[in-house]
């Protein structure tokens, strides 16, 4: 769409706008990897506003994300060369105009997520302890195959209530990493406590080596919620 001063550009963008900026890749980098500004552009659509993001070739753009049930709006407002500053007011006034047919979500941090997030870590928490507990406790090899077989309902159980959840596109890349990682973690310790019953010290050595290794991609991903903003105490 043609406007005084510049053009305006409607879209979706790429499966890599799923993270915690909403851009994708390429306007990802040229924003620093950092959030925008969160704007209300009315009838509760929020964005992410980024001005003047670098498109190369001497081109720039203010594009607004907005986080929705369809994946990220964006609305990129790209002005005549040298005219930026004179375009900014019509981008702003276009962009809160800015409406969408799908489920638009909050930008930011969401409670409804961060409450989940800290029952289930929670959860996990002090299952995984007393699992740990009995483990080291343990001195027949039942008791040892029971106390891993505790662990691997643990994260198996935690990834089950993180999966399927209905998230921003801001959360759901992070949220299908950490849920991919426990239940890796639980499937390898469920085969260790197979192992274990099976009487093979070297194949509950090897799969328990796999569930540590797990649990290294788990503490990662919840690092990484904890940049986007959550406050994940795990």
């Amino acid at each position: 769409m043609r406007a005084p001063g510049g053009a305006i550009e409607f879209g979706k963008a790429d499966d890599s706008a799923a993270n915690s900026t909403l851009l994708p890749d390429d306007l990802r980098v040229a924003a620093g990897n950092k959030r925008g500004t969160p704007v209300e552009l009315g009838d509760g659509v929020q964005a992410y506003r980024y001005p003047n993001l670098k498109l190369g070739n001497g081109r720039t753009a203010t594009v607004y994300a907005v986080p929705t049930s369809n994946g990220v709006a964006t609305l990129a407002c790209v002005p005549a060369k040298g005219g930026e500053d004179a375009f900014a007011p019509t981008c702003d006034a276009i962009a809160t105009t800015f409406r969408t047919q799908d489920k638009p979500f909050p930008v930011g941090p969401s409670k409804d997520y961060a409450d989940t997030l800290s029952s289930a870590l929670g959860k996990l928490d002090k299952q995984r302890a007393s699992a740990q507990s009995a483990l080291s406790k343990a001195k027949t090899r039942k008791q040892q195959a029971n106390a891993t077989d505790r662990l691997a309902a643990a994260y198996s159980g935690a990834a089950k209530t993180l999966g399927g959840l209905d998230l921003s596109p801001a959360d759901t890349l992070a949220n299908t990493n950490l849920v991919s990682a426990l239940r890796a973690t639980g499937a390898a310790y469920k085969k260790a406590a197979k192992e274990a019953r099976s009487k093979d010290r070297a194949g509950y050595k090897r799969e328990g080596d796999k569930a540590a290794a797990a649990q290294t991609e788990v503490a990662k991903h919840i690092a990484g919620l904890a940049a986007a903003g959550y406050d994940v105490q795990s």
